[in-house]
């Protein structure tokens, strides 16, 4: 036998040797199953971050819901931003309060202005609230005398004071007597205020159209005399 003839029925016999058997497929149901463990990845994740601190009250989405811009996600509550809110809306209501007050002083400064200058335009004329602010200067200078109310450019032309340790009815005495000034002494026909302010009563003094600067000296001067005749 050649060696070519011998080469080729070995090549013949490998061939045969490597040839793939065919097995015939057959469709069964499955006879066993086996359980993987394993944890679903979403596909795209968002961390939601809320602008404030507070608490969740209510999730409106679960795994798997499909979201679209502008959604409601979650609802939260935020007891401490309510509490921010209602603090600033007094601080905005004491601030309109606080310019309501500082107008009606602008006004009630304004008022005093314009009677101080028409009055100012008649020779030898006073206005009533000249005689209030002198006054308050005459009786603000005596030591123990306190002056109830308003300031002098918020009042009218009446003026009413106490003197420490001196009943109001006996520093109108003094003044009726010593000085010749008529003043009034007592209540006002406003008692529940006089408690409120702690004191039993006043002396009031009012101004009018026949009053001069020279009326507050004697008033001053009444006051101190019954400081001299009380206090001694």
């Amino acid at each position: 036998m050649s060696i070519l003839r011998l080469a080729g029925l070995v090549v013949a016999t490998l061939a045969l040797a490597q040839a793939p058997a065919l097995v015939p497929v057959v469709s069964k149901t499955a006879s066993r199953t086996v359980e993987l463990p394993g944890e679903l990845q979403p596909y795209l994740t968002v961390d939601v971050h809320a602008r404030i601190a507070g608490y969740v009250e209510r999730v409106l989405v679960d795994r798997g819901s499909y979201v679209k811009q502008g959604q409601l996600l979650a609802q939260l509550s935020a007891p401490e931003l309510k509490a921010q809110i209602a603090e600033a809306e007094s601080k905005i209501q004491a601030a309109e309060s606080e310019r309501a007050q500082a107008e009606a002083q602008l006004t009630a400064a304004q008022s005093t202005s314009d009677r101080l200058k028409k009055a100012a335009e008649t020779p030898g004329a006073i206005a009533g609230n000249e005689l209030v602010q002198a006054a308050f200067r005459v009786l603000g200078s005596i030591p123990g005398v306190t002056i109830y109310g308003p300031p002098a450019h918020e009042r009218s032309a009446i003026v009413s004071f106490t003197v420490e340790g001196i009943h109001a009815h006996d520093v109108a005495a003094v003044l009726d007597r010593e000085e010749g000034v008529a003043v009034r002494a007592g209540h006002h026909c406003a008692m529940p205020l006089h408690t409120k302010l702690g004191v039993d009563a006043t002396t009031r003094a009012s101004f009018h159209v026949y009053n001069l600067p020279s009326d507050l000296d004697r008033l001053g001067e009444g006051v101190r005399k019954a400081k001299q005749i009380f206090q001694r």
